[in-house]
């Protein structure tokens, strides 16, 4: 799925269906890669994607500041889940930035954890989570986590940010919109326990990928050799 000014992909469905599953795609310059806004589906599998939201749309009316905007990785709904997220690899660039000026961009990267009031269990396994903030000093954090008692885990994920900036690295939601911050992700794992306990913070050290964001003709996403996300996945299984 390739430039939708919209929602790439639509996680809704008829009510009553059980055990979806969304695999082997590669969904790129959506406005939104997954959208849950629509009636809720029964336990969804999503594996095995490539999910890359570098490239612009055609989000807003022009104006002075241009008509594009970039994309998010997810956007929440009245009642989404129970899902499962693994063994995807997951990109955004300055997420939900309009205009030249990136007016509005997220507090985080990945906002799949950011609204749980609500929510069904949310599993997430093994993805890799890129997050590039191309404005000098304004990084936000790479993603929203669960707090200690959502209903998952989630484990094994690798995650990290390209851009600088003072803010923290991860999120936690607290009441209504206001969430706690943890610098690291070593800081989040001992404050709320069990999430992330086999989980890493680095580079994934892809074959060929501009640290800027900007998207070339030679990206090459499967991971080097010597990449910190081989042989770091846990296994699924344990985990019911």
């Amino acid at each position: 799925m390739h430039n939708f000014t919209d929602d790439g992909l639509i996680v809704a469905g008829v009510p009553g269906t059980r055990n979806a599953r969304i695999y082997q795609n590669v969904i790129t310059q959506c406005l939104t890669a997954l959208s849950f806004s629509g009636n809720a589906v029964g336990q969804i599998y999503i594996f095995r994607n490539l999910f890359d939201s570098r490239l612009p749309t055609l989000g807003t009316r022009p104006g002075n500041d241009g008509p594009l905007r970039q994309g998010r990785f997810h956007k929440e709904g009245t009642a989404e889940g129970p899902f499962d997220l693994f063994h995807n690899t997951c990109i955004v660039l300055d997420a939900g930035g309009i205009g030249t000026a990136l007016e509005d961009i997220a507090a985080a990267g990945f906002g799949h954890y950011r609204s749980l009031v609500g929510a069904d269990r949310r599993r997430a396994y093994n993805n890799i989570f890129v997050a590039v903030f191309s404005k000098p000093n304004e990084a936000k954090a790479i993603a929203f986590l669960p707090p200690s008692g959502f209903a998952g885990p989630t484990d094994g994920n690798t995650y990290h940010r390209f851009g600088s900036g003072p803010a923290p690295n991860f999120r936690v939601p607290t009441a209504g919109s206001a969430s706690k911050p943890h610098q690291e992700l070593s800081d989040y794992i001992l404050a709320e326990s069990p999430q992330e306990q086999s989980r890493q913070s680095t580079d994934p050290l892809f074959k060929s990928f501009d640290e800027t964001g900007t998207p070339q003709p030679g990206d090459d996403l499967r991971l080097e050799s010597g990449s910190p996300a081989h042989d770091s996945a846990v296994t699924t299984s344990s985990h019911g």
